[in-house]
């Protein structure tokens, strides 16, 4: 990812690291690639919706997406 991609990332998310067992990483990999999502999108849609409802983008509240990740795929 580019300076600008870097940027962009570092103000409009935030990164939360947790630690796990080792080879955890790998299982959840396996795991979230048979329901065809990314390791992210796996990990959120375990975290309550009410965490992302409030959400604003530009101004209009997201309504089409859930925040879970899952767009519809689960």
């Amino acid at each position: 990812m580019g300076t600008y991609g870097n940027w962009y990332t570092s103000q409009n998310y935030d990164r939360l690291s947790i630690f796990l067992p080792k080879g955890s990483r790998e299982k959840i990999k396996a795991e979230a690639k048979k329901k065809g999502l990314s390791i992210n999108e796996f990990v959120r849609s375990f975290l309550p919706n009410e965490l992302f409802s409030e959400r604003i983008y530009k101004g209009k509240r997201e309504t089409k997406n859930d925040h879970s990740g899952n767009n519809g795929k689960v």
